[in-house]
């Protein structure tokens, strides 16, 4: 309890304790003096008493702008957290966007690589078959005038051994016959 709390309880002790004046219910008698003594203790007391309340207040306003700046500076401390987050994850994202246009183009341009690599063997397939056909149609031509040659002249050999044989033939039955002929 503070002494100004103490000295106006002592005032409302002296009052209760005092008589009230004839015929009236709210007027008392007071002792001049002890009243004035009152007051003067009141005097010299409030000031001290003002001093510390008003070191309190001021002490409670310093607490209380310091604790509004400490939380000012961890509102704008989360804020740049957050900011940097957001930023990190745009960072992220637009990373990964460029990964993905990236294997996307690398798809796109293997897809070409193979479709032209196809393109290429089917021409290299159908040259192929192509210089293979003329080839064979060369080599079929060769054959058939070979085999055209060979027969006639295999014909005129075939005709030759036959004409041989009859030879042959009419000789010896020529042979046979003449002796009997004698």
């Amino acid at each position: 309890m503070s002494k100004l709390e103490s000295i106006i309880e002592q005032m409302e002790d002296y009052i209760s304790s005092c008589k009230p004046k004839a015929f009236s219910s709210t007027k008392i008698d007071v002792d001049r003096e002890q009243i004035e003594e009152y007051l003067d203790e009141l005097r010299t007391k409030c000031p001290d008493e003002v001093k510390k309340a008003q070191k309190i207040i001021s002490n409670r306003d310093r607490i209380v702008e310091e604790a509004q700046e400490r939380s000012d500076e961890m509102i704008e401390d989360t804020k740049k957290k957050i900011e940097r987050m957001i930023n990190e994850h745009d960072i992220v994202t637009r990373a990964q966007e460029i990964a993905d246009n990236i294997v996307k183009e690398a798809r796109m341009k293997a897809e070409q690589i193979v479709a032209d690599a196809n393109r290429d063997a089917d021409e290299i397939t159908t040259s192929a078959i192509q210089y293979t056909d003329d080839l064979l149609a060369n080599l079929e031509g060769a054959i058939e005038t070979t085999l055209a040659n060979t027969s006639r002249q295999f014909q005129g050999f075939v005709d030759s051994c036959e004409s041989s044989l009859k030879q042959v033939k009419a000789n010896r039955a020529e042979l046979v016959s003449e002796p009997e002929a004698e």
